[in-house]
Parts: structure tokens; sequence; C-alpha cells
């Protein structure tokens, strides 16, 4: 099983590392283990159908990440970057995204 790090977007510092099947698998289990992935770089990742519920992921480079269908209820996006990103058919209920660039996001919640 491949070793993932995700890093901080302006100093390449590792915020979290496990092992896991793909970079999707390593997330949850950040937010899974209460880890902040505030500016986190993890720009055009794919993090559909994961449960991301209570993550931080303030200033977080999320520019055209993929969301679909994910649980994202009170995940807090606070100056995030998430231009070009796919929220789509996502609980999102108390999801914070003041200040974070929503640029062309696309976002339609579940029910």
């Amino acid at each position: 099983m491949p070793v993932f790090n995700i890093l901080h977007r302006s100093t390449a510092a590792v915020l979290y590392t496990t092992t896991a099947d793909n970079l999707k698998q390593a997330v949850q289990r950040a937010v899974a283990a209460g880890t902040s992935l505030a500016n986190a770089d993890l720009p055009n990742a794919d993090l559909t159908q994961v449960n991301l519920q209570g993550g931080v992921f303030t200033n977080a480079n999320l520019a055209g990440a993929k969301f679909d269908g994910s649980v994202l209820r009170s995940t807090d996006f606070t100056g995030a970057n998430l231009k070009n990103a796919s929220l789509v058919d996502v609980l999102s209920h108390k999801m914070i995204t003041s200040t974070a660039d929503t640029t062309n996001m696309t976002h339609t919640p579940k029910g």
C-alpha cells in the first residue's frame, strides 16, 4: 500500500501522512482522525463519495477538486480556493465557505 503525504500549500511541510489505497482514502482518514488540513495542497483531488464531515480545510488549495456525493456537513472551507470545484449531490448542512474563492464552483445540495 502506498504512502500519502498531504502537504502544506506554501511550505510543502507534511500535514498528514498515512498508507492508503488512494488520496481520497488518505484525506478521509485525516479528517476522521481530527487532523486539520488547513492550508493543504489538494488541487484537482478526487474526493467523491467520502465522509469529510467536520473537516477543516481553511485556506486549502482545492481548486478543481471533486466532492460529488460526499458528506460535507459542518466542513470548514473558510478562505479555501474552491475555484472550479464540483460539489454535486453533497450533504452540506452548516458547511462554511466564507471568504473562499468559489468562482465557477458547482454546488447542488442533496435532498
